[in-house]
């Protein structure tokens, strides 16, 4: 089997985050957070239960370059949380 074959057939690990993580990322507060989703300016999130909301972490990342605030020191997340 070639690399390239091995590559493209090793599944994708999708990471949900929760919302403490996703304000930690980010560089606003919880209502702002809030305000961003409904305004259709930030990812929406998953509902996995009826209290709990989680975002693909991808997803937060590709929008944090997006939008130019995407420095390693301000996005990294902490390692209790991985």
């Amino acid at each position: 089997m070639s690399s390239a074959t091995a590559t493209t057939s090793t599944p994708c690990v999708e990471r949900l985050i929760r919302r403490e993580l996703v304000l930690k990322m980010v560089p606003f507060s919880r209502n702002t957070l809030t305000r961003e989703i409904d305004a259709g300016r930030f990812p929406k999130p998953r509902r996995v239960s009826k209290r709990i909301l989680v975002w693909n972490e991808a997803e937060i990342r590709n929008w944090l370059a997006s939008v130019g605030t995407a420095d390693q020191a301000t996005v990294a997340a902490p390692e209790s949380a991985r």
